[in-house]
């Protein structure tokens, strides 16, 4: 009988033995698993910065012999924002191929995008923002309906079409077109479609030389 009692007790000992081994192993494989997956999403973080940031140059072999002008034309700092003026691109590289200008863009989804422009006359383009060099004055703001509507005159030194307005934000530190409408002798009326506090107002003139 104190024989039976001992073999129980034994094979309860190696019973419990077995369930704590199988559970460390699953513990362990829980962890690992775990870490596997973070390790997934840093990665696929670090990639995505990595687009949005626009600092990779990923069209420089289809622009061979061509130079990099600018490997992040996404707003009015660049020179040549005209040439891929859309808000939609988390890329845009411009290249100057001569008598061409290279065109790289890659949007939200991933799509890409390849053209040549060609180049506008030099003496045209000098002529236009001789045209176009000038000022923008803030005449009026008010907050009508939750937009704010912007009286403004627009002072050009020559005979300047204007195509459009950018809105410049203080508190998101970005910039958004507006709508606009002319009210005759230089005088223009932009609405927002919110009242937030601006920084700036930029008038577009002509092949996208902006006025401020």
């Amino acid at each position: 009988m104190k024989n039976k009692k001992i073999n129980i007790l034994a094979v309860f000992v190696k019973t419990m033995y077995l369930i704590l081994i199988i559970l460390l192993f699953y513990v362990v494989g829980v962890l690992v698993q775990i870490n596997e997956n973070r390790g997934d999403k840093e990665d696929n973080i670090s990639k995505t910065e990595v687009v949005d940031s626009g600092d990779e140059v990923i069209f420089t072999s289809y622009f061979p012999g061509c130079n990099l002008l600018n490997s992040k034309c996404l707003d009015m700092e660049c020179d040549s924002y005209d040439l891929c003026s859309d808000k939609k691109y988390l890329v845009c590289e411009i290249y100057d191929c001569g008598e061409e200008w290279g065109i790289g863009t890659k949007d939200k989804d991933g799509k890409t995008n390849i053209q040549r422009k060609i180049k506008d006359n030099k003496k045209k383009i000098i002529e236009v923002k001789g045209r176009c060099n000038g000022t923008v004055e803030i005449l009026e703001s008010n907050c009508v309906n939750e937009r704010l509507e912007i009286e403004t005159r627009v002072i050009t030194d020559g005979n300047c079409k204007i195509e459009g307005f950018w809105i410049g934000y203080e508190e998101k530190g970005s910039s958004k077109p507006a709508k606009f409408s002319s009210l005759g002798n230089g005088l223009y009326l932009v609405v927002t479609n919110n009242c937030e506090k601006i920084s700036e107002i930029i008038a577009m003139g002509e092949n996208g030389i902006s006025i401020k």
